[in-house]
């Protein structure tokens, strides 16, 4: 048996993007981003079926994956002085998403959604 691909069918994928940048001060900036994204498999190829796959396929209606639902991004940054020859900056950023389906299977799991906080 050797190994293949097989196109699962057609999805679509609509959202928005939005990003703000603002420099508050000389030396304090900000930003914060926001994604939205709607995304469905609408239709199964009629050989993504076992014995041509080896894993039951996901439902039509359902979310496509690998593309989380809401994302958003933010943070500061404070920098911008001369020191040493170069520039100095500290930064903190923040980042979320929700669920995300990690592959087209009807039984794989659901990835819960993230957090993160930087520092630079």
């Amino acid at each position: 048996m050797l190994p293949g691909a097989l196109n699962i069918g057609d999805g679509y994928s609509r959202g928005l993007e939005l990003e703000f940048e603002a420099l508050l001060t000389r030396h304090l900036s900000a930003h914060l981003d926001y994604t939205y994204d709607q995304t469905k498999l609408t239709s199964l190829n009629p050989l993504f079926q076992v014995p041509n796959s080896s894993f039951a396929p996901p439902p039509t209606g359902g979310l496509l994956p690998g593309t989380p639902r809401n994302s958003i991004a933010g943070g500061f940054e404070f920098g911008h002085f001369e020191l040493a020859g170069g520039q100095w900056r500290l930064a903190v950023n923040a980042h979320y998403q929700s669920d995300v389906v990690p592959a087209l299977s009807a039984t794989a799991p659901t990835v819960p959604g993230s957090r993160c906080l930087m520092r630079e």
